[in-house]
């Protein structure tokens, strides 16, 4: 499994993942010292959707070959936007009703591009899709790496932002949280008006939302500060043991104060415990989860 797109009360949950079967042959496992059989993969990555008590488990639109990831519910339920591999190498931002009719690409890679696609997610309440498209072979610091904002019905490329290398949108409302390369500040990029905000002197890998107009960062004394949308602090930097004083509803498996996703470059992406918090490579945030 690699990609979960979180139920609320009125919604299914829905994943990527791939099959694999044991092989009958092993290896000498230099860690144990002891034979271990492999596996192999049956098929490539596809989206399901099952119940959240585990029953009903459904493919969703299978193509053979094609590796279908990132899957994130629409803010409204009815559409599930996720990135798709075909197999000869084409890459595709689609999106598709629940129960795997009415599919449209809304963006699309040939495969000869030396481009790929990195993430899409929804912005502005459904009604915009954003993408980030880089370079197929880069190094760091991914600084070919661009945003495209879509419209989520046509696919129509709305605007494009240089220099992007992740996009976070809030929980709830128009602001996406752009981190760039290098040490350049991250940026808040209002949706309604196109307006960039930087927010310095915060770096990208101690960043993220805590809430919809809120900010949660560390600053260079390794303390942390509540931020409004402007980067200016909202009351005085909290220690780890102070965090319950001022996130009360933040958990993790360390400490039942603070909870932040781990495995995801370049952000923290810290959300209220009752909104999903992106996990793994993607996981499914805000109020579309």
């Amino acid at each position: 499994m690699r990609d979960i797109a979180h139920a609320r009360d009125d919604r299914d949950i829905v994943f990527s993942a791939r099959h694999f079967r044991f092989t009958g042959k092993y290896y000498h496992d230099p860690y144990t010292g002891s034979k271990t059989e492999t596996l192999e993969d049956v098929d490539s990555f596809g989206l399901y959707r099952i119940n959240p008590n585990g029953t009903q488990r459904t493919r969703i639109a299978p193509l053979r070959g094609a590796s279908d990831t990132n899957p994130q519910w629409s803010p409204d339920g009815r559409s599930i936007l996720f990135m798709r591999e075909l197999p000869q190498g084409e890459e595709h931002v689609c999106r598709i009703d629940p129960d795997g009719q009415g599919l449209k690409v809304l963006f699309q890679l040939p495969k000869k591009s030396d481009s790929r696609l990195h993430e899409a997610t929804w912005a502005l309440a459904g009604s915009m899709v954003a993408v980030v498209v880089g370079k197929r072979e880069e190094d760091w610091p991914f600084d070919k790496r661009f945003l495209l904002l879509l419209n989520a019905t046509t696919g129509k490329v709305l605007q494009k932002i240089k220099g992007v290398t992740r996009v976070v949108a809030a929980p709830t409302g128009p602001t996406l949280l752009l981190t760039s390369p290098d040490t350049r500040a991250p940026r808040l990029l209002d949706l309604r008006t196109g307006c960039l905000t930087s927010v310095g002197p915060y770096q990208n890998s101690t960043i993220g939302w805590y809430g919809a107009d809120t900010l949660i960062a560390i600053n260079e004394k390794g303390q942390y500060v509540l931020l409004d949308l402007q980067g200016k602090p909202r009351g005085n930097p909290f220690t780890l043991n102070q965090v319950s004083a001022y996130a009360p509803h933040m958990s993790d498996d360390d400490n039942p104060n603070v909870r932040f996703a781990e495995w995801v470059p370049q952000d923290l992406c810290w959300f209220p415990r009752k909104t999903e918090t992106r996990v793994m490579e993607n996981y499914a945030h805000g109020s579309g989860g």
